[in-house]
C-alpha cells in the first residue's frame, strides 16, 4: 500500500500538465501513487497522462467523460489506496520536499492529523516564520470560517483516506472545496495541524472560473447558506456575508439584479453582528459598516 495517493482532475490542462506531473515525480518522499483522471479533454492532454503513466509505474490513469472536477475527483477517491489523500490541480504543482513536509508533519502528530499547508500565488515559497500550530477540528472549523486562515481547500492538506470512506465531492456543485472541507473537518476526531511551510503553488488564472461569471458562482450562496444551517454559528454567518458581499458586486457588475437583492438582504441582516463581533475579519467589518450608507453608496465605493 502506497502511503499517499495523490489525486489530480485533468482537462484541458496541456500548457501545465507536464510541470504538474514533474512536480509530483521530482518529491523526495517516494512513497506514493498518482491517480490521473483525464476528465474528458479535448487537447491532448489524456495523452500526456498515458505518456506518464508508461513512464512511472506509481502512476494510474483514468479517461472519463467530462463531468466536472467534483466527479473527476471522485473517480479519483475510488482508486485510491494509499493511507492519506492529497490533491493537486492540473494546472498547479507541487514544491520541492511538499510529501515529505506533510508526511513529518503527520508522524509528529500522531498519525490521524489533517495537515494544512501553505501556498503561494507568487514567487516566494519560503517557509514562513513560525511555528506549526495546533487544532481540534471544531477549533479549525471555527478559525477558517472567521477566514482567519486554514482556507476551505483539498489541495495544499494531507487527509487520513479513512475520512473519505463516507464522503464524497457533490457532484455537479461549483466550489466543491468549500462545501466538502467542512464536512471532512466534521468527521474527523483528530487534530488539524497548520504548518507555517508552503507546499503548493497555486497558478492564478483570469480565465478560470472563479474570476469570471457564470450562473455556477451562484454556488457559493448555496453553500455558505447551508453552512449557517448547519453551524447557525457567528463564524458561518460570518462566512456567509462575505460570499454575499464578493456576490453583491459581482452580480451588480454583471447586470443580474436579483443576485444583487438576494445579497443585500443578507448584508443588512448580518451587517450589525460583523461590526460588534470582534473576531470578523477587518475587511468584512469595513464593507458592514460601508454598507449603512446605503445601497447606492456601498454599490459606488465597492467598484472603486
Amino acid at each position: 500500500m502506497s502511503k499517499i495517493s495523490i489525486i489530480v482532475p485533468v482537462y484541458n490542462a496541456l500548457p501545465f500538465l507536464d510541470e504538474c506531473i514533474d512536480s509530483i515525480r521530482s518529491q523526495d518522499f517516494t512513497d506514493w501513487e498518482l491517480m490521473l483522471v483525464d476528465d474528458g479533454s479535448t487537447d491532448g492532454s489524456g495523452s500526456v497522462c498515458d505518456r506518464a503513466a508508461e513512464a512511472d509505474a506509481r502512476i494510474r490513469v483514468l479517461h472519463i467523460d467530462n463531468g466536472g472536477q467534483a466527479r473527476a475527483r471522485n473517480h479519483g477517491l475510488d482508486l485510491a489506496v494509499g493511507r492519506y489523500i492529497t490533491f493537486v490541480d492540473a494546472d498547479d504543482r507541487l514544491l520541492p520536499g511538499a510529501l515529505r513536509t506533510m508526511i513529518e508533519a503527520e508522524r509528529a502528530h500522531g498519525g490521524d492529523a489533517v495537515i494544512v499547508g501553505g501556498f503561494t500565488r507568487g514567487t516566494d515559497t519560503r517557509p514562513h516564520a513560525g511555528t506549526a500550530q495546533v487544532y481540534t477540528a471544531a477549533q479549525a472549523i471555527e478559525h477558517s470560517l472567521y477566514q482567519r486562515g486554514i482556507e476551505p481547500n483539498v489541495w495544499a492538506r494531507l487527509f487520513p483516506t479513512e475520512l473519505f470512506r463516507q464522503i464524497r465531492f457533490v457532484d455537479g456543485l461549483y466550489y466543491e472545496d468549500l462545501e466538502i472541507f467542512y464536512r471532512l473537518l466534521d468527521a474527523h476526531h483528530g487534530p488539524v495541524v497548520e504548518l507555517p511551510d508552503t507546499v503548493y503553488y497555486y497558478r492564478p488564472n483570469p480565465g478560470s472560473f472563479i474570476n469570471t461569471w457564470s450562473e455556477r458562482r451562484l454556488d457559493v450562496l448555496t453553500v455558505t447558506d447551508a453552512l449557517v444551517e448547519r453551524y447557525g454559528s457567528p463564524a458561518a454567518r460570518s462566512r456567509r456575508l462575505s460570499a454575499a458581499f464578493n456576490m453583491f458586486v459581482l452580480a451588480g457588475r454583471h447586470g443580474r439584479r436579483d443576485v444583487a437583492d438576494r445579497c443585500w438582504l443578507t448584508i443588512k441582516a448580518g451587517r450589525h453582528e460583523a461590526v460588534a463581533d470582534r473576531r470578523v475579519r477587518l475587511k468584512n467589518k469595513a464593507a458592514a459598516l460601508l454598507s449603512y450608507l446605503g445601497r447606492r453608496a456601498f454599490t459606488l465605493v465597492a467598484r472603486m
